[in-house]
């Protein structure tokens, strides 16, 4: 399992008494990037640090991937690229420095024949290091970046709430899982349930929920958010115990406990479960399945792949089976 850290400075921190004290700075408030780091934790869960969770609804072209997400995360200054750039023409000059002196003497032209080398050695690695590790580092492209995916905002917010609820690591789908690696990507999905049913608590951002709406309307509001008809927020809902929803602003609106009775009626789900009273196999498997029945997925075989905690069962993903999956499933 892979998981987002940072340091807490620039955010706030929650008091015992659940006020917040430092300076708070919040994704819309900074344009910086954050120094995150990504953390490998491979073991039992008794091993995993406690962390938060993010669940929401994917906008495709707006989400910051796994191999995209050190372009936002390194240093926006120049001077740690300059430093390092000029390390191996440092590296270059004492040694030619030191052959030099005790060189020289004996043979004159050791210096022309071992100039023009090691300069050459030294500015392809400038350029290597520029090109390809690099790509973009300054600050307009960072800008840029941002506008274009500002599905990095989502990232920044779930680690401050995280922070703020007193835990230093979280997990977002659309960064943590590199989709490149098949076997990392079954193993994500086959493990998806277990993933958020571990978690200390899970934060559900609901992008279409106008802040406007009063918390007297949300019986009208909710069900019309596209997060309840998306295939894989079932689990999501289910899995955690401690869930908190946000409007389109990050305002609080609630949690699963809270709003169980509403939830209970937009997703057909008996509140017993949603409330933590009662476990999940303590339903048949017609009435886990039904529902799932009005919930849609971007991929024909992700219907079945996003039921795979609900019914407890694990399976290799074969994207291109279509229909079979659910046969399989």
């Amino acid at each position: 399992m892979r998981l987002l850290t940072t340091k807490p400075h620039g955010f706030a921190r929650a008091d015992d008494d659940g006020r917040s004290r430092g300076i708070f700075r919040s994704a819309r408030d900074s344009k910086e990037r954050l120094p995150i780091r990504t953390a490998e934790h491979i073991g039992p869960p008794s091993t995993i640090p406690s962390y938060a969770i993010l669940s929401h609804t994917w906008d495709e072209p707006s989400e910051v991937t796994f191999k995209e997400l050190d372009l936002f995360t390194h240093s926006t200054g120049p001077w740690p690229q300059v430093i390092t750039a000029l390390l191996p023409l440092s590296v270059g000059l004492v040694y030619l420095g030191y052959r030099w002196t005790f060189h020289a003497s004996a043979n004159p032209e050791l210096l022309e024949e071992l100039a023009p080398i090691l300069i050459a050695i030294s500015i392809s690695c400038v350029i290597h290091y520029k090109i390809t590790l690099y790509p973009s580092t300054n600050t307009n492209d960072v800008k840029s970046l941002q506008q274009k995916k500002p599905g990095y905002d989502k990232i920044r917010q779930t680690i401050r709430l995280a922070h703020l609820n007193g835990l230093k690591h979280a997990w977002v789908d659309t960064c943590c899982i590199n989709k490149d690696s098949s076997a990392e990507l079954s193993e994500s999905i086959n493990s998806m349930y277990a993933w958020y049913a571990a978690a200390k608590v899970c934060f559900v951002y609901l992008s279409d929920l106008d802040p406007a709406a009063a918390d007297e309307n949300l019986e009208q509001a909710l069900p019309r958010c596209r997060w309840f008809k998306r295939g894989w927020t079932l689990q999501e809902l289910i899995a955690p115990r401690h869930v908190i929803f946000y409007d389109r602003d990050w305002n609080e609106r609630g949690t699963k406990d809270s709003l169980s009775s509403l939830l209970s009626k937009i997703t057909t789900i008996p509140e017993e479960l949603l409330r933590g009273d009662k476990r999940l196999d303590h339903y048949a498997v017609g009435r886990r399945m039904s529902w799932a029945s009005m919930r849609k997925t971007t991929r024909r075989e992700d219907e079945a792949y996003c039921l795979l905690g609900i019914f407890n069962v694990n399976m290799p993903l074969l994207y291109g089976e279509g229909e079979a999956a659910f046969f399989r499933l």
